[in-house]
């Protein structure tokens, strides 16, 4: 029988046991963990949210307490389970901190494209318009939104009717200022306004019916792009005029009064 010379069992000990190693190694580090937080209920003192605990789930109805400040930093990602509860409602102060290169999104549970598939279906399942119910903003409640993204909101079904606010924000008496933020893909409003001001620069509303309805209250737009919208790119159903000028209506030949 042939013998394997001590040091050739050894060198090949070793190489088997480096290769082990290195492929244990690679195993580890080819799928790292990503945080993953769950929420609902009422915020009842400030809090932060930060890319530690990202994605927040947000798997019921969700509250901002009057008096309390929510902050969620750059490069958070908030995703809402897929029904008509799951939402957010601002009775205090929201501020999304978001940069533009390391923005905050707020999105369907089914959305892959940020945060990872947190739901673990792979593709089984997509995101699409009005897979949850958007954010509310109430009387007295104020907002600062920088460089954010929010997709997939306004959940709606049949018979709502008024209930269903149908739009990835809807103000209801709060004072919100909103640049670099992006709204799409709601089920029928990228903003809704009913009462409260709006002021919105340097932002980009698309692929929904309408970009933004306005019933009531006061709003500035500038800056903004409309686009894709198969409506309306702003709809003011007041008597009072809206001060939008200076925004990218889709074409050159600018915006058409209906």
């Amino acid at each position: 029988m042939f013998a394997i010379p001590a040091k050739a069992r050894i060198h090949n000990y070793l190489k088997l046991s480096l290769g082990i190693i290195a492929a244990f190694y690679v195993f580890l580090w080819s799928a790292p963990a990503s945080a993953r937080t769950n929420i609902q209920g009422s915020l009842s003192t400030s809090a932060t949210w930060t890319t530690a605990g990202s994605p927040y789930v947000v798997t019921s109805y969700l509250s901002i307490n009057s008096g309390v400040t929510l902050t969620i930093n750059p490069g958070v990602v908030v995703k809402f389970a897929v029904a008509y509860p799951n939402s957010l409602t601002v009775n205090g102060r929201l501020v999304v901190n978001g940069t533009p290169d390391n923005k905050v999104y707020f999105t369907s549970y089914y959305d892959d494209t940020v945060g990872g598939d947190t739901n673990g279906d792979g593709s089984a399942e997509a995101p699409g318009k009005g897979q949850w119910g958007g954010i509310t903003f109430n009387p007295g409640s104020t907002a600062s939104i920088n460089s954010a993204i929010i997709h997939y909101g306004g959940y709606a079904y049949i018979g709502c009717y008024g209930s269903c606010r149908q739009a990835n924000i809807y103000n209801n008496g709060g004072n919100i200022l909103l640049d670099n933020v992006e709204l799409a893909t709601s089920s029928l409003y990228g903003l809704r306004q009913a009462s409260g001001s709006s002021t919105i620069t340097s932002s980009e509303f698309h692929h929904q019916n309408y970009g933004i309805q306005i019933s009531g209250g006061t709003s500035n737009i500038s800056g903004s792009s409309f686009h894709d919208n198969s409506l309306h790119a702003v709809y003011n159903t007041t008597c009072n005029a809206i001060d939008a000028l200076n925004n990218w209506w889709g074409d050159d030949s600018g915006p058409k009064v209906a």
